[in-house]
């Protein structure tokens, strides 16, 4: 069928939903047999991939503009938000529990609100050795844990086993700037 100029292969108007059965390859048959039930395959270099729009969103056939464009350049994959909103990646339509990337840049891991280029609502631990766990700093090192901690109230404390109870507690700072060692008061 030919509308307005552009051949299409299935043409269907006013139909409200539409059952294809079985994989579905769209581009070009060079592509063999679809190895996917919807697989997308283009002869041409640049930019391949989906684009999602609706009504408040401006259509544009080089999915550049407005929208959600999802693919593939080379090597490379893409996931663009041509909206000025942030975007969101949620588990089980809950947003809190996933990654949200706000429009200015920040990040924020099961935080919706991010204030920081990074901001993580929980702990953190990186292969370096650095975890931050419950307001604590662990500085991990050789498979021992040194904890810094505050001791509250202003106290800094060092610990050298995970549980942070006086008993492993080796240096304390305290309020008035006293270094302790193997003591919790002066």
């Amino acid at each position: 069928a030919t509308v307005t100029g552009n051949n299409y292969g299935i043409l269907s108007t006013n139909a409200e939903r539409h059952f294809l059965q079985g994989k579905t390859l769209i581009g070009s048959t060079n592509a063999g047999a679809p190895g996917a039930e919807l697989h997308i395959y283009s002869t041409g270099s640049g930019l391949v991939g989906i684009s999602i729009q609706n009504s408040t969103t401006s259509f544009d056939n080089n999915i550049s503009d407005d929208g959600l464009s999802i693919g593939v350049n080379g090597n490379d994959a893409y996931f663009f938000s041509r909206e000025s909103g942030d975007m969101y990646l949620a588990v089980n339509d809950n947003a809190a529990q996933g990654i949200t990337i706000k429009s200015g840049g920040n990040v924020g891991v099961g935080n919706t609100s991010p204030g920081y280029q990074l901001d993580v609502g929980g702990d953190i631990n990186t292969s370096t050795g650095v975890i931050r766990r419950g307001g604590n700093v662990i500085l991990k090192s050789s498979g021992a844990e040194t904890m810094i901690g505050p001791g509250g109230s202003g106290v800094i404390t060092f610990h050298n086993s995970a549980t942070m109870t006086s008993s492993d507690e080796k240096i304390r700072i305290d309020a008035n700037g006293n270094l302790l060692l193997n003591n919790t008061s002066a």
